[in-house]
């Protein structure tokens, strides 16, 4: 939880109960007999010693599921954190701004930008040899990329099924059959990516990190190329607002809405997150936004990503669709007093 009062003061505490193991060999990463006792669960970690902050000397938190503890902390939390790069864009956004306002946070949470797809955008156009004319073509748009996953970017399509397609080759000659489920592990093989990204002489190269970026690029522009014409990240990245009852293939007119082409990746701050056994349909995003002052609770924004009703056949169904994926808001009044001035209608439950 991060929060903010009226009084003026910040803060961070982690929640929940996390188990304390007489044994943590295998780091929570792997089954564990039961029969012998090892690895049984002596009890969870003190609330008090749970990570918590409050009025930080940098005036502000930025959390975006990154890792919140150093290495020196006492207790096994996880291995499972997503890498740096969203709470790193969030921090320098807020750290380098001055009277920042409402507007500036929409902004920052419609960010797309990817500093992991940049980075290796970077190094395709630099380092990789195109041999074909697609390659060459990507090669160039690569060059001149922002590194924002905008639906409507050649570029970004490029950077993340180069991505995908350099991980693979990388890894497959170690993992054999197990590289599909590797690559399957949500973010885990970002910072993997970062190492070898990082580390032109990395082992995992094999020396031969030419060869195998030059093949990343040009299976990235060959697989994107339909009908002589290259696709966007949004031709390819998209979102399907899903009802359990959608599944049913008559019903999924009734209960779904979409797709919509989005953009976004799981490293973004205005998050498009996907799973590669489904490439590449975005199944993860903002759940919520909102955008509160404490010194005016009134003023609040947010937006939920499909609507304010769960029946199909009511307006509210569905009419925060446009809103969420432009990044738009409605208010968000806070006050009793407030609420009932904007109250249009009034649901009643009876048993």
């Amino acid at each position: 939880m991060v929060y903010a009062d009226a009084a003026g003061n910040i803060g961070y505490q982690m929640t929940g109960s996390v188990p304390i193991r007489a044994s943590n060999d295998v780091l929570g990463l792997l089954p564990v007999s039961g029969e012998d006792g090892k690895h049984e669960w002596l009890g969870f970690i003190p609330f008090e010693a749970l990570p918590s902050d409050l009025n930080p000397t940098g005036d502000f938190y930025a959390s975006a599921n990154n890792r919140p503890v150093g290495p020196d902390y006492l207790y096994f939390l996880s291995h499972y954190f997503q890498p740096p790069y969203r709470a790193q864009l969030i921090t320098d956004h807020i750290r380098d701004a001055q009277a920042l306002t409402p507007n500036d946070f929409a902004r920052l949470q419609a960010n797309w930008r990817s500093a992991i797809n940049h980075q290796l955008a970077q190094a395709l156009a630099r380092d990789a040899t195109a041999s074909t004319p697609e390659a060459q073509a990507a090669q160039a748009l690569l060059r001149d990329w922002d590194g924002v996953m905008d639906p409507d970017s050649q570029a970004a399509a490029l950077s993340e099924l180069a991505m995908w397609g350099l991980l693979r080759r990388v890894v497959e000659p170690k993992l054999g059959e197990a590289t599909d489920a590797y690559v399957q592990m949500a973010a885990y093989p970002y910072m993997f990516l970062q190492y070898l990204l990082d580390d032109p002489q990395n082992l995992w190269w094999r020396g031969q990190r030419n060869e195998l970026l030059s093949r990343a690029l040009a299976e990235a522009a060959s697989e994107l190329t339909e009908k002589g014409e290259l696709q966007t990240w949004g031709d390819i990245h998209q979102m399907t607002f899903s009802h359990p009852l959608g599944s049913v293939g008559l019903l999924r007119p009734i209960f779904n809405r979409g797709p919509f082409p989005t953009g976004g990746n799981w490293s973004t701050v205005n998050s498009g997150a996907y799973y590669p056994d489904k490439p590449y349909a975005m199944g993860l995003g903002p759940a919520y936004r909102i955008i509160s002052d404490p010194a005016d609770w009134d003023a609040s924004l947010s937006i939920t990503p499909h609507g304010q009703s769960g029946q199909p056949f009511t307006p509210h169904y569905d009419d925060q669709i446009q809103d969420w994926l432009a990044v738009t808001y409605h208010p968000l009044p806070f006050s009793k007093e407030a609420i009932d001035a904007a109250a249009v209608h009034t649901l009643t439950l009876q048993p």
